[in-house]
């Protein structure tokens, strides 16, 4: 079960830094989730037999050579529109199905995690 997000301003800001401190890598493979997502529910699919795979989806070469930091807005900005945490409230989906999150807390090597 997943909740609908209702926290502070400060812990959506929280869950922004930690987006943005996610490796280029696992936010290109968010964003392929996001994208497979949108078009499974477009039925716009193609499979093979019948097996649905995001592991063999493939984004477009151009967002793969986008920075790290336009990546971190797109998967912050579908996150923000999604709006999904765990059960209990302590971790933000960043992807469609939650199998990738992110905490609403400051994580450890934050470039802002000595404010706290």
């Amino acid at each position: 079960m997943a909740w609908h997000w209702s926290h502070t301003n400060e812990a959506y800001a929280n869950v922004r830094a930690n987006v943005d401190a996610l490796p280029k890598r696992q936010l290109l493979e968010i964003l392929r989730e996001w994208a497979y997502d949108d078009r499974e529910k477009s039925g716009r699919l193609r499979t093979r037999n019948g097996s649905k795979r995001v592991a063999g989806f493939r984004l477009p070469t151009g967002i793969r050579r986008l920075p790290a930091d336009v990546l971190a807005d797109m998967v912050w900005t579908r996150a923000e529109e999604h709006r999904t945490c765990t059960n209990g409230g302590w971790d933000a989906y960043v992807c469609p199905d939650g199998c990738h999150t992110v905490s609403f807390d400051r994580e450890k090597g934050s470039e802002h995690d000595s404010e706290y």
